[in-house]
C-alpha cells in the first residue's frame, strides 16, 4: 500500500491493546574518562555522578595509562599521577582503588562501568621511570619488548609514548593476562581497549618479529613482501585481541569486549594493523567504538555509516570528538542524531572532561540532558553472550526515522516511517507469538515508554510505515520510539531477537504547508531541474536520458515527448544531451541549458522551444558550460556558470548585459542553479561548492548591477537547485538532506519538506503551479517527479499573474 492512498483514518486508543509492553530502550550512551580526569575518591565519585545526571549510561573509565595502573595490580606498578606530580612517585599505593570505588558507586547509579586500558603503549615521556620498584615498570623490566622502526632503530623516550611491540609472543601473553587480572578481581561490565594497534606503519623492525615473519614467509622481508608484511602485522594484533575475548568470555561470559577504533577503517588496517571490521565479523569484539573525531558533520555521518553497514551482527556505538568543539551543543546533537538516524548502537563521548570542565556541568552537558538524552536509555542487550551458538541474535538494525509530513503539525494526520533490515528479515505480524512486531511508541512532551503503540508494517523495499497515520492535538515536541523484531524461527521463537531504537524527538511546527502527494511522470535517469509553462506542462531535464521530458501536472505526457533534439546559434541541429537547466520566459519560450555536447569539445548553449507545441527555435550559443537558468517577468535571462564562479545577465535573451563573478577563485567550482525573483531584483544562486545558496540583490537597472548579500542558507552536503516562484517564496534543495527549504520572500524558513513514498532523494529543482497550490519535485536519484500539494495558506498577493519562474 501507498501512503496516498490509504484512508487517513483517526488513531484510536484500541490500538494499544494489540501490542506488548514497552520494551527496554535500546542505545549506548557512553562517555570517556581519561586517567587525567580524578586523583581522588571524591573526584570519581563526582565524575560518575555527573555522568549518571546528563543521560549517560556507559562508562569508559580508565584505569591503565601505559604500563602503570590506577587499580592494585600483580604485574604493574601504581601509576604515580595518583601520588605525586612526577613519575618519582611510581608505585606507590595511594591508599585506595580507583576501579573498585568505580564499580560500586556507578553501580549504585545504574551505570556500566568498563575498564579502559591502553593496550600497546609502554611508558610516556622523556624522564625514565624509576628503577628498583616491584612490580618493575616495562621500560625497565623487558626492554627487549619495545618497537624497532624500520631503520632498526629502537623507540628512544619521547614526550609521547613508546610503545611494545605486538609481534612479540611474549608481549602478547603478558596483555592477556593485564586483562585477565581485571576481569577476575573487579565486577566490570566490559574492558575496553585502546592503542590496540602499531604506533606506525614504520614499527615494528624488532627482531624478534623479523624473524616470525621469515619464518613464516622463507626469503621475505618487510621490504620484498609489503603486502604480506601487513597482513602479517594485522595478524599479531588480532591476535592479541581474539586471546582476551576468549578469556574474558570463558571466566565472565556477560563481560563485554570494546575497543576504541580507528576513524578510517582503511587507514586502521594498512597503517596501524587493527583489523576492526574483521574483529566484529569474528565475534572477536562486542562493541567497536570508531574515534570518529571530526567537526565537520557530513564527515561524521559518512564515517559512522562506514562503520555501522560493516558491524556484523556486533555493535557499534560512534565516537564524537567533543574536544574539539566544547562549546557546540547544536554539532554535538547533529552528531548524535547522525548516530540514530543511521541505526547505530549508541554514541561516545570524548571526552567527560569537555562537557564538565574542573568537573562542572557546562552549558554543552546541560543541552545535552535537555536535548537528545532528555529521557534515559539502557545499553541494549547483547544476546550472543546469553544465548550460545545463536547465530542471529542483535535484532533488526532501525535507522531513518522520519515522519511524513515533516515536520508534523497539529491536526494534519502524520506517519512514521523507518527502514529496517535483518539477515533473517523482519517479523512485523501483530498476531504472532507474543505478539511480537514492528511498532512505534509515541507521546506529546513526555517519555514514549508510557506513551500511545501504533502498529508499523512493511511498505516497499525495506520500509515500515504505520498502519494508521497519528494526529496530534496541539504543539510542543513528539517523543517516539520503534520497537522490531527480526524473523529467525531456526531454533523456535525463543530465538527471535528484538531491537528498539533511541528516543527520537520531532519538533511539531504549524501545520506543514506542503504535503506528499504523488510520483507522476515517466521515470527517468537523472531527473533534475524543472518548470511550468503557460499551458501547465512541466518541462524536466533528464539529464543522462539525452532528453528534456514534457507532462502535464498528472503526469500524462505531451504529444512532442520526449524532445531529444535542438538547434544552435546557426539554426544546426543539437542533440539535448547533458540538459543543465531550464527556464520559461513570459512569451512562452522554454530554455534549456545544454552543458557539453555541441559536438565540439567544450562547446555549450541553450536550446529554445515553443512551449505550446515542443518546436525547436534558433538557440543560443555560449563561450562557457551552463548550469541552471531562469528569467523574470520582463524576460530578461539569467544565466549561472557551472564550473565558474561567475553568472551572467542577458537582456533580451542572447544579448550580453552584464556579468558578475563571485566566490574566491577555489578551482573545481560547481554551481547547481539560479532563480530570479518576479521583478528581477533578487537573484539567487545554490552554490555546491560552497554548500550555500548566495543572494544577489540589483542595485541599478542601466545597466543592472548586482550586489552580493547575506547568504540565503546553508545546506547539509551538495547544494541543489533554487527556485522562486511568483509570491517571491524560494525553493531551495538540499541534497545532502534530502530535502527542499521553503523560504518566505523576507528569507524566514517556513517548512523543510521531505520524506513522501518513495522518501524524497537528492531534490534538485522544483516547479509550480501559478498559484503554487502544487510543486513539483525533481529528485536527481532515478525515478520520478514528486508532486506535493499546499494544505495551508501563505499570504498571495492580490491580481497575482503567473511570470514563468522556475
Amino acid at each position: 500500500m501507498t501512503l496516498s492512498a490509504r484512508p487517513l483514518i483517526a488513531l484510536t486508543l484500541a490500538t494499544v491493546a494489540l501490542l506488548p509492553p514497552p520494551a527496554c530502550a535500546d542505545e549506548i550512551r557512553a562517555v570517556w574518562v581519561t586517567r587525567w580526569d580524578y586523583t581522588t575518591p571524591t573526584e570519581v565519585e563526582t565524575i560518575l555522578d555527573n555522568i549518571a545526571a546528563h543521560g549517560f549510561n556507559t562508562v569508559l573509565f580508565q584505569v591503565r595509562g601505559n604500563g602503570t595502573t590506577f587499580y592494585p595490580s600483580a604485574l604493574e606498578p601504581w601509576a604515580w599521577e595518583l601520588t605525586g606530580s612526577n613519575p618519582s612517585t611510581l608505585g606507590t599505593d595511594p591508599g585506595w582503588d580507583p576501579l573498585a570505588l568505580a564499580v560500586s558507586h556507578g553501580h549504585s547509579l545504574g551505570l556500566e562501568i568498563h575498564a579502559y586500558m591502553n593496550t600497546y603503549p609502554g611508558w610516556r615521556g622523556t624522564t625514565p621511570p624509576p628503577t628498583g620498584i616491584s612490580p618493575e615498570q616495562l621500560w625497565n623490566a623487558h626492554p627487549e619488548w619495545f618497537c624497532v622502526d624500520s631503520d632498526l632503530n629502537p623507540m628512544a623516550l619521547r614526550s609521547d609514548y613508546v610503545v611494545l611491540s605486538p609481534g612479540i609472543p611474549d608481549v602478547q601473553a603478558y596483555l592477556a593476562d593485564i586483562y585477565e587480572e581485571v576481569v577476575s578481581n573487579w565486577d566490570v561490565d566490559g574492558v575496553h581497549f585502546d592503542y590496540v594497534r602499531y604506533y606506525g606503519s614504520d614499527y615494528s623492525w624488532d627482531p624478534v618479529s623479523l624473524a616470525r615473519f621469515a619464518a613464516e614467509y622463507p626469503g621475505a622481508t618487510p621490504e620484498t613482501h609489503p603486502s604480506e608484511w601487513e597482513q602479517w602485522r594485522r595478524d599479531q594484533v588480532t591476535a592479541l585481541v581474539a586471546s582476551v575475548e576468549a578469556e574474558t568470555h570463558a571466566s565472565e561470559p556477560a563481560c563485554q569486549v570494546s575497543a576504541a577504533t580507528w576513524s578510517s577503517y582503511s587507514s586502521g588496517s594498512t597503517t596501524y594493523g587493527q583489523d576492526s571490521w574483521g574483529w566484529l565479523a569474528a565475534g572477536q569484539l562486542d562493541v567497536s567504538h570508531p574515534m570518529i573525531y571530526t567537526s565537520t558533520n557530513s564527515t561524521h555521518w559518512t564515517r559512522t555509516e562506514q562503520h555501522v553497514t560493516n558491524a556484523a551482527d556486533r555493535f557499534v556505538s560512534a565516537g564524537i570528538g567533543l574536544h574539539l568543539f566544547p562549546s557546540d551543543a547544536a554539532r554535538l546533537a547533529t552528531q548524535i542524531q547522525n548516530t540514530r538516524d543511521l541505526g547505530a548502537h549508541g554514541c561516545t563521548v570524548f571526552a567527560y572532561s569537555s562537557l564538565f570542565p574542573g568537573h562542572t556541568p557546562g552549558a554543552t552537558a546541560a543541552a545535552l540532558a535537555a536535548g537528545p538524552f532528555l529521557y534515559p536509555d539502557n545499553p541494549p542487550p547483547m544476546l550472543w553472550l546469553t544465548m550460545s551458538g545463536d547465530d542471529d541474535n542483535t535484532g533488526p538494525r532501525l535507522f531513518n526515522v522520519r515522519t511524513d509530513p515533516s515536520p508534523p503539525g497539529p491536526g494534519v494526520p502524520f506517519d512514521v516511517l523507518v527502514e529496517a533490515t535483518d539477515v533473517s528479515g523482519i517479523f512485523d505480524d501483530a498476531t504472532g507469538p507474543g505478539g511480537q512486531g514492528m511498532f512505534v511508541r509515541w507521546a506529546l512532551d513526555a517519555d514514549p515508554a508510557g506513551g500511545t503503540a501504533v502498529q508499523m508494517s512493511h511498505q516497499s523495499g525495506d520500509t515500515f510505515v504505520t498502519d494508521a497515520p497519528i494526529t496530534l492535538g496541539g504543539m510542543g515536541t513528539i517523543h517516539l520510539q520503534i520497537t522490531g523484531f527480526d524473523n529467525d524461527i531456526d531454533t523456535g521463537t525463543a530465538d527471535r531477537a528484538s531491537r528498539e531504537t533511541a528516543i527520537f524527538s520531532f519538533e511539531t511546527g504549524e501545520t506543514p504547508i506542503y504535503v506528499f502527494d504523488a510520483v507522476i511522470g515517466p521515470s527517468m535517469t537523472l531527473p533534475q531541474y524543472a518548470v511550468m509553462d503557460p499551458q501547465g506542462m512541466i518541462w524536466v531535464c533528464d539529464w543522462s536520458g539525452g532528453a528534456v521530458r514534457v507532462f502535464d501536472s498528472d503526469g500524462t505526457p505531451a504529444a512532442f515527448d520526449p524532445i531529444t533534439q535542438g538547434l544552435d546559434g546557426s539554426g544546426s541541429p543539437v542533440n539535448a544531451v547533458y540538459a543543465s537547466g531550464v527556464g520559461c520566459g513570459p512569451d512562452g519560450t522554454v530554455y534549456v541549458t545544454i552543458d557539453n555536447d555541441y559536438d565540439a569539445p567544450l562547446c555549450a548553449g541553450i536550446l529554445l522551444f515553443d512551449s505550446a507545441t515542443g518546436t525547436p527555435l534558433t538557440g543560443i550559443d555560449l563561450p562557457y558550460r551552463p548550469g541552471d537558468c531562469d528569467l523574470d517577468r520582463d524576460g530578461n535571462l539569467c544565466v549561472v556558470e557551472k564550473v565558474n564562479e561567475r553568472w551572467h545577465h542577458l537582456s533580451p535573451p542572447g544579448v550580453f548585459s552584464t556579468d558578475t563573478a563571485f566566490g574566491p577563485g577555489t578551482a573545481g567550482h560547481i554551481n547547481r542553479g539560479i532563480a530570479c525573483s518576479d521583478g528581477g531584483a533578487v537573484v539567487y544562486i545554490a552554490d555546491q561548492t560552497n554548500d550555500a545558496v548566495h543572494v544577489w540583490n540589483r542595485t541599478s537597472t542601466s545597466p543592472p548591477v548586482y550586489v552580493q548579500g547575506s547568504d540565503l542558507t546553508s545546506t547539509s552536503g551538495d547544494s541543489g537547485g533554487v527556485d522562486v516562484d511568483a509570491h517571491g517564496w524560494v525553493f531551495a534543495g538540499n541534497e545532502g538532506n534530502n530535502s527542499v527549504l521553503l523560504f518566505s520572500e523576507a528569507g524566514a524558513l517556513q517548512q523543510e519538506i521531505q520524506g513522501g513514498s518513495p522518501v524524497l532523494a537528492s531534490p534538485r529543482g522544483v516547479a509550480h503551479t501559478p498559484s503554487s497550490d502544487f510543486i513539483f519535485i525533481a529528485p536527481l536519484s532515478a525515478g520520478q517527479v514528486q508532486r506535493w500539494v499546499r494544505t495551508s495558506p501563505f499570504p498571495v498577493p492580490a491580481g497575482l499573474v503567473f511570470m514563468g519562474t522556475d
